[in-house]
């Protein structure tokens, strides 16, 4: 089990997630497929905070597939 916010490690470490709001599975799947296609309004405004906060302290530059979102290079 690997609890964090932080989706650019969630991705790199992680084989399926489980979306967590107050206590209660919201969405699972696939890291990739949570990220670029989330289907709750929750996920959705987790990934958008995320990637706010990306752009804002790192000005990230490696693409998202279909979301022109952008995420910290897994290799750094």
């Amino acid at each position: 089990i690997f609890i964090c916010h932080n989706l650019a490690l969630v991705q790199m470490f992680c084989d399926r997630v489980l979306v967590l709001y107050e206590g209660k599975v919201v969405e699972s799947g696939i890291p990739d497929d949570i990220i670029n296609e989330p289907k709750e309004e929750y996920t959705q405004r987790l990934v958008d905070a995320y990637f706010r906060e990306c752009d804002f302290f790192w000005k990230c530059d490696s693409g998202m597939k279909n979301t022109g979102k952008t995420m910290p290079d897994k290799n750094i």
